[in-house]
């Protein structure tokens, strides 16, 4: 990373403290502080999924739907691209399931598609907002980007994502900075009638705090609220 004395550096790990350091306190090596979580237990037999269900906004992606991320004008990317997370509800009446694919609506940036970075978090009991990282991982186009009729489907069914009596989660997207150098991307499908709760943050104006997605301004200036429609498919437990 090319870092300039005055910059202030981001750095997380699932399953350790958040830290941020100025440039000139940076080092070689950066140390972060193990983080215990205490989930509750999961106990699985022999006992099969009752069935699988998909959870999370419905809605269609429509002819006019926008699409979010990666400006043409790359210096905007520290202060105008930033994590966009969606909160997914779990049915009251499912006590256990399993998350084994994320649906993710997207659109093609220039002549391809190009990396994202997913991240599933544990809602903080405070505030109920996306808290403790679960899944941290990059999807590239080489390797996992599965698009069908403009979906991007990740498979996470090796990631062991059980939730036992949870009411939500959050699911993230956001860009790796190797995105913004290849001349070809993905950009998040959003729309102006999904009813599902979206929250954004930028890392570079303020990495801990979550503030709803907001308005955008059409050209003919019309204020709307854009939101994403992320879903899951899950296995659901006795």
């Amino acid at each position: 990373l090319q870092i300039n004395p005055g910059d202030s550096v981001l750095f997380t790990s699932a399953g350790y403290g958040d830290i941020i350091l100025v440039g000139k306190e940076i080092g070689k090596i950066v140390y972060l502080s193990q983080k215990v979580i205490e989930l509750k237990p999961v106990v699985i037999g022999k006992q099969k999924a009752n069935g699988t269900i998909v959870i999370g906004n419905d809605k269609k992606i429509q002819k006019g739907d926008l699409g979010y991320g990666l400006f043409s004008d790359k210096t905007d990317y520290p202060y105008y691209i930033g994590d966009v997370a969606q909160k997914i509800i779990i049915p009251n009446s499912i006590r256990l399931l399993k998350i084994n694919k994320i649906f993710i609506p997207v659109k093609r940036y220039g002549k391809c598609f190009g990396p994202l970075l997913l991240r599933v978090y544990l809602p903080d009991t405070i505030d109920n907002q996306p808290g403790t990282t679960i899944l941290n991982r990059l999807i590239t186009p080489k390797v996992d980007l599965l698009i069908k009729n403009r979906v991007l489907s990740v498979n996470v069914s090796s990631n062991n994502l059980f939730f036992n009596g949870a009411d939500s989660f959050f699911i993230s997207i956001t860009w790796p900075p190797e995105a913004f150098s290849e001349g070809c991307g993905t950009v998040l499908s959003v729309s102006k009638t999904s009813d599902a709760e979206t929250l954004y943050r930028s890392p570079a104006l303020n990495p801990f705090r979550w503030i709803p997605f907001g308005k955008w301004k059409l050209l003919n200036g019309t204020d709307f609220e854009v939101k994403t429609f992320y879903s899951v498919e899950a296995e659901v437990y006795k």
